[in-house]
């Protein structure tokens, strides 16, 4: 079974917000620089906020998000933690540790489609768009991917 999600550096924590104790997990961060605004970060926190509010198999987990430091011009998504291969490295032959070697087999496409689309049928149910669709930026889920 394909697991395909739309999406850094791995953490670890004792203590975070919405993770059991002691789970690793990843945390993007975005500092305020060039075309990324103030405004652009916060309709990226709105967005993922209202993603949080339910989940879905194909979208990644979010369990927080914020300033770094309180006077820092840096934020963070903290986020769970998937494999460092994407859909584009995956079909042109990477290995990822939990899924057979690519197959370019129509149904084996179909799958992987159906994933994506159901990813954002959530996401454009919720009245959002992802803007940042593409092979590179549909990852594998590193523990779970046998969901159907």
């Amino acid at each position: 079974m394909f697991n395909v999600r739309t999406k850094e550096v791995i953490h670890y924590s004792n203590n975070h917000s919405g993770l059991s104790s002691y789970q690793f997990f990843a945390r993007k961060v975005i500092p305020l620089y060039g075309h990324v605004k103030i405004s652009v970060i916060e309709n990226e926190f709105r967005a993922v906020t209202k993603l949080c509010q339910s989940s879905h198999p194909n979208i990644v987990q979010v369990f927080d998000m914020g300033q770094l430091k309180r006077d820092s011009a840096s934020y963070f998504i903290d986020m769970e933690i998937c494999s460092n291969v994407t859909l584009a490295q995956y079909i042109s032959g990477a290995e990822v540790p939990t899924l057979d070697r690519w197959d370019p087999k129509p149904a084996n496409i179909c799958q992987v489609l159906e994933h994506i689309v159901n990813g954002l049928a959530f996401i454009h149910g919720l009245g959002e768009v992802h803007r940042d669709l593409s092979p590179q930026n549909s990852m594998f889920p590193l523990f779970s991917p046998d969901v159907d």
